[in-house]
């Protein structure tokens, strides 16, 4: 089952995998102490649909509060569900 999966995730959706990375923008000079801590990536397959489910746990390793901006690109033909 998993190289099945695997095979449907390289081959029938390769857009997915060129696509560029998400990209967390801080406009602050602690912009460096932001790191993406845990990234946490899941894939089900139900018949001709497949769901992608992304968690993603950034860090602040400033003493401050800072606010900043995510990026998330994606490829055509993609459809958002939920956020």
């Amino acid at each position: 089952m998993i190289k099945l999966l695997l095979s449907f995730f390289l081959f029938c959706n390769c857009s997915f995998l060129f696509a560029q990375q998400p990209v967390m923008l801080v406009n602050d000079k602690d912009s460096a102490k932001i790191v993406l801590k845990t990234l946490k990536i899941e894939v089900k397959v139900v018949g001709n649909i497949a769901t992608t489910t992304m968690e993603m746990q950034f860090c602040n390793n400033s003493n401050r509060v800072l606010e900043g901006e995510l990026t998330f690109p994606m490829p055509e033909g993609v459809s958002i569900s939920r956020y």
